[in-house]
């Protein structure tokens, strides 16, 4: 019945039931044996259609416990992808499955990759005592700006092939030194 549902020892509602006119795909909980994970799946009716974990008014979905991390993971080797909208006019987030897989931050259109809070400064760094790099296609024919990973680390600016460092500004381009003589090597 609509509305029907499951109740608890003191008769409340626990898993309550709702009824669509011409309903044509159904949920499916699966029990399982042990070492594996009992699925509750979109079963039969349409193909490719979505499971809904739908929260209350502005609640949020919510994994694990409060005692220790939770992991979210794809199902096999299979890459895992965040994205918005039901994937219509949205950016994604791809975690690539494979070794050395990578992670893709991909804004829609001209969307930018945002850094920081707003009321604080944003934060790129490295896990341990490695160099950052920033470059281009993948460093597939692309110059590079390395950021050295030690006390007294240089920041080179390497151009590809006969590339070129251009520091421009509105009126006069400049590179200033704080405090120390700077060194112009050619």
């Amino acid at each position: 019945a609509d509305g029907g549902f499951i109740a608890d020892a003191n008769g409340n509602e626990s898993l309550v039931f709702g009824t669509t006119a011409s309903a044509l795909n159904e949920v499916k909980i699966t029990n399982a044996a042990t070492g594996t994970a009992g699925p509750i799946i979109a079963s039969q009716g349409q193909t490719n259609s979505n499971l809904q974990l739908r929260p209350a008014g502005s609640g949020k979905i919510t994994v694990g416990s409060a005692a220790a991390n939770a992991t979210v993971s794809s199902n096999g080797a299979y890459d895992l992808v965040l994205e918005t909208n039901e994937g219509t006019s949205s950016g994604t987030i791809t975690l690539t499955d494979a070794s050395n897989g990578n992670i893709t931050l991909a804004p829609e259109g001209t969307g930018e990759v945002v850094i920081g809070s707003g009321s604080a400064a944003g934060d790129i760094t490295t896990s341990g005592a490695y160099d950052l790099i920033l470059d281009t296609n993948e460093g597939t024919n692309s110059g590079n700006i390395t950021i050295t990973d030690a006390a007294n680390g240089a920041i080179t600016l390497t151009p590809n092939g006969t590339g070129v460092v251009d520091v421009a500004g509105s009126m006069n381009p400049s590179i200033s030194s704080t405090g120390k003589a700077m060194v112009l090597g050619f």
